[in-house]
């Protein structure tokens, strides 16, 4: 199904802005061949463009772009990033300092730079021994209590590192009839797709459209492969210290492919139904 690529943006200061990025969106340009798409190199400077956060926001706010910026201050640049398939609040500087101050804290997190919080929501599959429907699940590297929890396994990836990783989480609604549940992740650490594994290898609970990470629980792959530039998890809000102050974002979710939300986002508002 097509995905309107509206890029809203959300808020900020003179020093940065924060957009709410619609999926089906790189946010750096990709020229590989992707697994829910044809081959970017053969498909043709429309597709490409499509796809591409900086060249969307330049159609959309040509005004921050152009020969009347002067320094300090810059065209947008990126101090983040979120995946293809995921929609939601992201970070482009448009300072040196901004840029600088963003990418030392995303570099070496606790107190260096501006520092940032990131929340997401996300809809996972759930199944009988999922963490979060069952008590007596027992996973190591999990705690929880109750509706909330802490998940420090580590992950191991392709070059054979295995790197420290920490997500919160708090079930927000669960849906036992349906095998759904809504989730708020925080994140403690910032590795590749670890709120994507962290949901399906250690909650057992994958998110909803996620098809690279659904080994553990049935997932209806019909549905799934229904909504494959979406996946059922939002970057829903930042925290942001940028001095002294925290300044606090959120991105409404605006877009519901295959109604992959399954009803857990009010669409008027974009926010969700507790």
């Amino acid at each position: 199904m097509h995905i309107q690529r509206d890029i809203t943006l959300v808020g900020g200061t003179r020093h940065y802005i924060v957009i709410n990025k619609p999926p089906g969106i790189y946010s750096q340009p990709n020229t590989s061949v992707n697994k829910w798409t044809s081959s970017l190199r053969s498909a043709g400077p429309s597709l490409r463009d499509s796809q591409d956060l900086l060249l969307n926001i330049r159609e959309k706010y040509p005004e921050l772009f152009g020969k009347n910026i002067q320094a300090p201050f810059t065209e947008p640049k990126l101090v983040h990033r979120l995946d293809y398939a995921v929609s939601g609040a992201m970070i482009l500087a448009l300072s040196k300092q901004a840029a600088q101050s963003f990418g030392r804290y995303f570099r070496k997190g606790g107190s260096s730079g501006w520092l940032v919080k990131k929340s997401y929501i996300a809809c996972v599959n759930t199944c009988d021994n999922s963490p979060i429907i069952s008590e007596k699940t027992r996973v190591k590297g999990l705690e929880s209590c109750g509706n909330i929890g802490v998940i420090s396994t580590p992950l191991t990836y392709e070059d054979g590192k295995q790197l420290e990783c920490l997500t919160r989480y708090e079930v927000l609604h669960r849906d036992k009839r349906n095998n759904k549940a809504l989730l708020r992740l925080e994140l403690g650490t910032g590795r590749k797709h670890q709120l994507r594994r962290h949901c399906a290898e250690i909650l057992l609970a994958p998110i909803v459209g996620d098809t690279r990470y659904d080994s553990d629980c049935q997932l209806h792959e019909t549905q799934a492969s229904s909504s494959p530039s979406q996946i059922a998890l939002h970057s829903w809000k930042l925290d942001i210290k940028a001095g002294l102050d925290w300044k606090t974002y959120f991105a409404p979710v605006l877009w519901n492919s295959s109604n992959i939300w399954h009803d857990y986002i009010d669409m008027e508002t974009g926010f969700p139904v507790l």
